[in-house]
């Protein structure tokens, strides 16, 4: 009994740290489609960010060079945002292209 309210706890701090970061990345993703033009804030999200460099996933070739050139509005927004938060400042964005089924 003992070992399951273990794996009852570890599973609990586990789906916490998940849920915050979900939280995080569409948090980021708001502030980021906040300053793109409606049609093409639709086609692309925050996936992540490693250190100073922000993922962001378009949904096709076309989208992806639309935000390329978006991409310093995109990062004022999000480092007046979160710069502080997260102890980082985002220089640089890696778009990458994720198709739907």
């Amino acid at each position: 009994m003992r070992q399951w309210k273990n794996l009852s706890h570890l599973l609990s701090a586990e789906m916490d740290a998940i849920s915050a970061r979900t939280r995080l990345l569409q948090g980021m993703t708001d502030a980021a489609q906040r300053v793109l033009p409606g049609n093409l804030a639709r086609h692309c999200s925050v996936d992540g960010y490693d250190g100073n460099q922000l993922l962001v996933l378009a949904d096709d070739s076309s989208c992806a060079t639309l935000v390329y050139f978006h991409q310093r509005k995109i990062l004022d927004a999000l480092n007046k945002k979160f710069s502080k938060s997260l102890g980082c400042r985002f220089s640089k964005i890696r778009l990458l292209v994720c198709r739907g089924n």
